[in-house]
């Protein structure tokens, strides 16, 4: 048999989500160098599949990790262009347990985020109490978000509170600032179902 140097072609052709979910994976290393491979491999992606919401959010994480502050905004502002094309009218549920779903309702979180960290305070819990409303199971956390926005942390404190919390394994001042926030301003009522 005869030797040639072209490559043996690959049995496996990735997909934009294989490449999003391995660039994802590169990222939990937070390096410049993990940061800019997984820009390369979101480029790969987005070149197959340019509708995947997911990759916005890969972008927001790639350039975060790089610290480009203006690309994460642009990337944030295309993911949520994309979930008002998805959804020129909000649906009545949005179920996180579609994972088809996911996407779109991390992307909604992600422009919250922003604006919370950015100080439009009032955009972000539109945002934060549209997603209670979507998605009433609240797989996403959202309703300890706005029991800390109504408890008058910040972003970062909320941030260094869950570091806490996930440290030590004790949940009880979370919850009992949800309770307390809930009691006065009314923001999650706890579905019945068990979906």
């Amino acid at each position: 048999m005869k030797q040639t140097d072209q490559p043996i072609p690959s049995p496996f052709t990735p997909n934009a989500g294989d490449l999003y979910h391995d660039a994802m994976e590169l990222l939990q290393t937070e390096s410049f160098e993990t940061g800019i491979r997984a820009l390369q491999l979101l480029e790969q992606a987005y070149k197959i599949d340019p509708s995947v919401i997911e990759l916005q959010l890969g972008y927001v994480e790639a350039y975060n990790t790089l610290g480009i502050h203006a690309s994460i905004y642009a990337h944030i502002e295309t993911g949520y262009l994309m979930v008002q094309k998805r959804f020129p009218t909000w649906p009545e549920r949005l179920e996180w347990g579609d994972t088809d779903n996911r996407g779109y309702l991390r992307m909604i979180q992600c422009k919250a985020d922003w604006l919370w960290s950015h100080g439009d305070e009032a955009e972000a819990k539109t945002l934060y109490y549209q997603l209670l409303q979507l998605n009433p199971h609240d797989n996403q956390g959202i309703r300890y978000v706005l029991a800390a926005m109504y408890a008058g942390l910040s972003d970062t404190e909320l941030d260094a509170l869950w570091e806490a919390v996930h440290d030590t394994h004790t949940f009880d001042h979370v919850e009992a600032m949800l309770t307390i926030q809930n009691k006065k301003h009314g923001f999650w009522d706890p579905p019945l179902d068990n979906v």
